[in-house]
């Protein structure tokens, strides 16, 4: 999905996103995934560079890290902040980090979670629940249509996705999204 979300924030800004930032929360899976992000524009040679990683399980460093990505960075990736915690020890909830989210992201910003549209993000490329019922749906078939056990089925990486978009985010950042693009996205 990363190499996605990037060709799709390079078509929503007409290639005019030159570097990004990516902000995600302090846990095993964001460490997996930053990992995969940093080595992913290590070994690809894109138009858009990484310019900073912002990890932290703090809502006021996620907000600094926001507001630092603003003016360092043309664009932001993010995941959704589920174990960010105030001063207090407290998770803020997802209502009140999206709603300063929203308020204080002033750069395209892109995601693999359709939940992040909620919390500012202008477009997301999801796996939706639907989506990954259909490709479960697709292996167990295989399974009891050639009689082999599910162990025996090789891993295969998602053929699907889904494109998101928050039009409203879109609009206020001032990025006309394609026309060919309203044809396949939601």
């Amino acid at each position: 999905p990363i190499e996605s979300s990037i060709k799709l924030l390079s078509n929503l800004t007409n290639g005019k996103v030159k570097n990004i930032s990516l902000i995600t929360s302090f846990n095993p899976t964001s460490v997996i995934i930053e990992k995969q992000f940093t080595y992913y524009f290590k070994r690809h040679r894109t138009r858009i560079t990484l310019k900073k990683v912002y990890m932290t399980n703090k809502w006021e460093e996620w907000k600094q890290g926001i507001l630092a990505a603003n003016r360092e960075s043309d664009s932001l990736w993010m995941l959704v902040p589920w174990d960010v915690e105030d001063n207090t020890g407290n998770r803020p909830g997802l209502r009140v980090m999206g709603k300063w989210m929203s308020e204080n992201i002033h750069v395209p910003s892109i995601s693999i979670v359709d939940v992040n549209l909620q919390l500012g993000a202008m477009a997301s490329i999801s796996m939706t629940p639907q989506i990954m019922g259909e490709e479960l749906g697709d292996i167990i078939h295989l399974s009891l249509t050639e009689r082999r056990p599910l162990s025996k089925i090789p891993y295969r990486y998602p053929s699907k996705h889904e494109i998101i978009i928050n039009k409203k985010q879109a609009d206020r950042l001032g990025v006309k999204i394609p026309i060919g693009m309203l044809e396949y996205a939601r």
